[in-house]
Order: C-alpha cells, then structure tokens, then sequence
C-alpha cells in the first residue's frame, strides 16, 4: 500500500507533467496507472490540504497588520526630531532619551527620527500622518506655533495629542570671539552702515523672527539672513565666520565659548543665571527692546489611546523631575516647568497670539 507522502508527490507530479507537457517520470507512469477511484480520493485530499494552507496564511497575515493600541507593546518609542543631527533639538531630545536609558522611566526603547525641513511643518506633516500611532512623539519648540500660521498649513498645533512642556529656552546674540564689535553699541553702529550677514535654523522662524524683530526695534539696515538646517549648523558656520553673529541658545553655541565665540547679550527679560554668563547684560539692558522665548516641549500624533497619553506624560514628567535634567538646565540657562493638559493648552493659546502679532508686524501673515 502506498504512503501519504508516495500518493501527495504522486499527484503533484502527475498535475505537474500534464500542465507542462513534459516527459512523466517513471513513478508518474504508475500514478496514471491507479484507479481512478483512488486517483479521486488523493486529489480531495490534496484539495482539503491546499484550504488549510491558505487559511492558515491568511490568518497570519491578518494578525501581523493589527497593532497593540496603548503603546504598552515592545515596539520603540520614535521620538521624532524637527531638525538635523547636532542642533539644540537633536541635542536635547537624545539627552532625554539618555535619561530613560540610565534611569528605566520606561522599558520600552526610544529611538530619535530626525525629519528637517519646512521650518518643521516635515515633522509636523509626518506625525500627523501617524494618527492614532501611540508609539510615536513630536519634540516641539517655536514652529510648533509659527510654522502653520506663516505656511498657512491646514494643520496646527490644536490637531496634535499635548503631552507635556518642559522648559524654556534662551537666545542669545552671538559673534566670533575676534569680532570688532566689543559691544552692542557696536554692533548696532555696524547695523546701521551696513547689511550684516547672519544665520540661524531655518527660515521664517524663530531665528529669523529674532532678527527681524531686531531691525524694527532698532531702525538699522536689513540683515542678510542665511539659513541652515539646524542649531549646531549655524554655530559652526560663525565659527567659521561665514557668518557674522547668530542667535543661537546656549545649548547650541555653548560649547565654543570663550575659545571661538563671544556673547554680546541675552534676549530676554533678566540675566541669565548661570556659571560664565551672569555678566552677560540683557539686549534690552543695551538698546535693543526685544524678548522672545523659546518653548521646549513635546506631542504626540492625534487619536491616540488615553492610556498611551496617560503613560507618555508620566514618563516625561520623570524625566522633568530628573536631577540630571535640572543640573543640564541650570548649565546652559533653560527655565525649567512642567505644564500638561489645560495648562499647556491655554499657554500655548497665549503664545500663539504672541507670535500672531509679531508675525503681522513682519509682514509675513495678514
């Protein structure tokens, strides 16, 4: 009597040759030569195994398309950058990765996707495709406000999950450290013969916006703005002097001061508290009347499971409340808060109205 498997290779290559028109095998000979009563029974057979084959991979398939809602699963965390690799952004968003790393806020891992470009609306535009994604994040900072209002995008920031803000952040008026200009007097008599060459990240945003604000302010010529594709950029290029000043945080800039770079004043309201700038006068200490924060936060894409955003503001509210994160603050002159839900709604309310104006007053929307 003939085995399973002796009937099942016998039937397929008996199929096999005859759609083929190929010269049977020997075994196929004697396949032909069975009854076709028996012939019958072991294509049933066959037929009855396809099926269940097919089901089978079916129902795989349909298991590997579904997806954990509520971010518990052991998927990473992407946590999505605005800008290129080295500027503030990158920066700071890998120093918080490195903190869920050392301390385990999460067991899950986190990964930064760096997405430049379009003064942020490319980061913006890929999160919100992710509706509905628990495993993805946004670091936000100015743009998250601007960028749709300048753009005039069908989005803003009202279509994106809130999670938490963290910190704001400080700018501050840069030049090589061989630079003419000792002060900002300085500067401003340069401004106001010639059209002085600066950078910043971006275009239209807030370095831009910093920089303009300042020409108003002042009544000196129009800056030659240059822009690049993140914070770290534009401090290398005024270490390079292809620029001659920026507006760079500390975070960014920093690391080549006093050896490469120099400090003329801070734009904001007090001083800056911090080891190596507590002498550093205000701008509008020294003729400029020009203030502007810089909002350091994070998002997440609409429509994720409330547990997902539950378990995402705890997480960065260890993170906020990490001794690591207060000393790297304190080093580089960041306010530190922890604002999530109505809070951080009606903040972000009120900044949006602050930069609608400022935004107006350049021209740049009606």
């Amino acid at each position: 009597m003939e085995s399973g498997l002796f009937r099942k290779t016998c039937l397929f290559y008996s199929v096999f040759s005859t759609k083929n028109k190929i010269k049977p095998h020997p075994s196929v000979t004697y396949c032909r030569n069975l009854p076709s009563q028996k012939i019958g029974e072991m294509k049933k057979r066959a037929m009855k195994l396809s099926i269940l084959c097919l089901l089978t991979f079916v129902s795989f398939v349909l298991a590997s398309c579904v997806t954990t809602p509520g971010g518990t699963g052991e998927d990473p965390i992407k946590f999505v950058v605005p800008a290129a690799q080295k500027g503030g952004a990158d920066k700071l968003t890998r120093f918080w990765i490195g903190l869920n790393v050392k301390e385990q806020y999460t067991d899950r891992k986190i990964k930064p996707v760096n997405k430049p470009g379009g003064a942020g609306g490319i980061a913006m535009q890929y999160v919100l495709k992710q509706r509905g994604d628990d495993n993805v994040v946004l670091a936000i900072s100015n743009f998250f406000v601007t960028t749709p209002l300048f753009q005039s995008l069908p989005f803003s920031y009202r279509n994106f999950t809130p999670i938490a803000l963290l910190a704001n952040d400080n700018f501050v008026i840069w030049v090589p450290v061989d630079s003419p200009w000792m002060t900002v007097q300085d500067f401003l008599d340069e401004a106001k013969r010639r059209s002085i060459q600066v950078g910043g990240t971006g275009s239209k945003q807030e370095d831009e916006i910093i920089f303009r604000g300042i020409e108003q302010a002042t009544d000196i010529k129009p800056f030659k703005y240059v822009p690049f594709k993140g914070g770290g950029s534009v401090a290398k290029a005024l270490v390079g002097k292809h620029i001659e000043a920026s507006v760079n945080q500390v975070s960014e800039a920093g690391g080549f001061y006093p050896d490469f770079v120099r400090p003329l004043c801070i734009l904001q309201d007090d001083r800056l508290d911090v080891d190596g700038y507590r002498d550093i006068r205000t701008c509008k200490e020294d003729g400029i009347p020009v203030s502007y924060q810089y909002i350091r936060g994070v998002f997440a894409p609409p429509d994720i499971s409330e547990e997902a955003r539950v378990e995402l503001v705890e997480l960065f509210r260890d993170i906020s409340d990490d001794s690591e994160w207060h000393k790297f603050t304190e080093k580089v002159g960041m306010r530190t808060m922890f604002l999530t839900g109505d809070e951080l709604t009606k903040f972000l309310e009120d900044f949006e109205e602050v930069n609608r104006r400022i935004l107006s007053e350049q021209g740049w929307i009606r």
